[in-house]
C-alpha cells in the first residue's frame, strides 16, 4: 500500500505488517507500553523515492493538520519512553493515532476506572509537555537508569503479589492449575500497575 503526499510517495506500514504483528501480540511489549510508556503510531509512512544505498526515513502523519513528523524526533529529544498518554503532533499538538498491544489493552480494560481517572487528570498536561520537549522548549527529565529501577521494583512487587494470590486462590479453590494461572496473571498485572504508577508519579506527569 502506498500514499502520495505533496508529490512524494510513501509505503504505508500498519497491521498486519510483520513488525506490527510482533508488537501487538507479544506479551513482553506490555512492559514497554505500561511501565516505560513506549508507543508506536497506528501507521508508519516510509520513504520510497530515496537514492540507492540511503536508508529511508519513517514518518507519522497527523490526522488533524496533515504534517509529517520524522519518527526519529522522539528518541532524539529523549522522549522514546514516557509517553503513556500517546504521541503528540509537534506542529499542532493533536494526539496522534497509536497502536496498543493486545495484552496492554486487556490490562487497560480491567483497570478502566483507574485509567479513565488518570487520563482525565493528566493527559492534556502530559501531551502539552511532550510538545514543548519536541519543539526543544523543555528539557527531558526521564532517565534510562530510573526506568530500570522501576522495572526491578515492579518485578519484585509482581512476584510477591503472584505468591499471595496463588496461595489465596489455592485455599479457596483447592486446585493447583487455576491457582497458578491466577497468581501469574494477577501478579503480572499488579507488577505492571505498581511499576507504572511509580514511574508516572516520580516524574510528576
Amino acid at each position: 500500500m502506498e500514499r502520495t503526499i505533496k508529490d512524494r510517495t510513501y509505503s504505508v506500514k500498519r497491521f498486519p505488517n510483520v513488525g506490527y504483528v510482533f508488537w501487538l501480540l507479544n506479551p513482553a511489549i506490555m512492559i514497554n507500553e505500561l511501565i516505560l510508556g513506549q508507543r508506536i503510531p497506528q501507521e508508519t509512512l516510509v520513504e520510497t523515492d530515496v537514492p540507492s544505498g540511503t536508508l529511508p526515513k519513517e514518518y507519522v502523519e497527523c490526522s488533524e493538520c496533515g504534517q509529517l513528523t520524522d519518527l526519529e524526533l522522539w528518541p532524539q529529544v529523549g522522549k522514546k519512553f514516557g509517553n503513556w498518554f500517546g504521541l503528540a503532533c509537534p506542529t499542532c499538538g493533536s494526539k496522534l493515532p497509536t497502536s496498543l498491544n493486545v495484552w496492554s489493552r486487556l490490562c487497560v480494560i480491567i483497570l478502566f476506572p483507574l485509567v479513565f481517572f488518570l487520563k482525565a487528570k493528566f493527559q492534556d498536561r502530559a501531551l502539552s509537555q511532550q510538545v514543548l520537549i519536541l519543539r526543544g522548549s523543555e528539557p527531558q527529565r526521564a532517565s534510562a537508569k530510573g526506568a530500570q529501577k522501576v522495572i526491578k521494583r515492579g518485578v519484585l512487587f509482581g512476584a510477591a503479589m503472584a505468591v499471595v494470590l496463588f496461595f489465596a486462590s489455592l485455599a479457596e479453590l483447592g486446585s493447583m492449575s487455576p491457582s497458578i494461572i491466577i497468581g501469574l496473571v494477577g501478579g503480572g498485572a499488579s507488577g505492571l500497575l505498581f511499576g507504572g504508577l511509580m514511574y508516572f508519579f516520580a516524574h510528576k506527569i
